[in-house]
């Protein structure tokens, strides 16, 4: 047997394994199957930075329906972060943190303030008008 026809057998030989390896790797794979979900209409993420004294949103209009802020504490002291006229708030944010609030929003224009003491006072309030 030639050298050309022993390196065919070998080959043959070594495809099913070949294959088989290359199946369990693309089983193993920890990516997705495909693109991640879009958000839906209804769903608007909203970046909001807080620093002393001051709350910058991202954006100033959102589409109405479920709203998530994502709140990123810049400053050097604690804040919180509230939607005037909602329960749901986030009762403290330690410098240097983020943390997310989801509220279903209805049209209109809503403030974004901190509460703790003297804080709203001194400039932490925003608006966003929800369409």
């Amino acid at each position: 047997m030639s050298n050309d026809n022993m390196t065919i057998l070998i080959y043959r030989a070594m495809a099913p394994v070949i294959v088989i390896v290359i199946l369990i790797m693309a089983s193993c794979s920890s990516q997705p199957a495909g693109p991640p979900p879009t958000p839906t209409p209804s769903e608007s993420r909203v970046e909001i930075n807080i620093k002393e004294f001051a709350i910058e949103p991202g954006v100033s209009t959102v589409n109405a329906g479920t709203v998530i802020f994502e709140i990123k504490n810049e400053g050097f002291i604690e804040h919180n972060f509230m939607v005037e006229g909602y329960e749901d708030q986030i009762e403290l944010i330690l410098p240097q943190e983020t943390k997310t609030l989801e509220v279903e929003l209805s049209p209109g224009n809503y403030r974004l303030i901190c509460n703790l003491p003297g804080h709203e006072e001194a400039g932490m309030v925003a608006e966003i008008t929800v369409k």
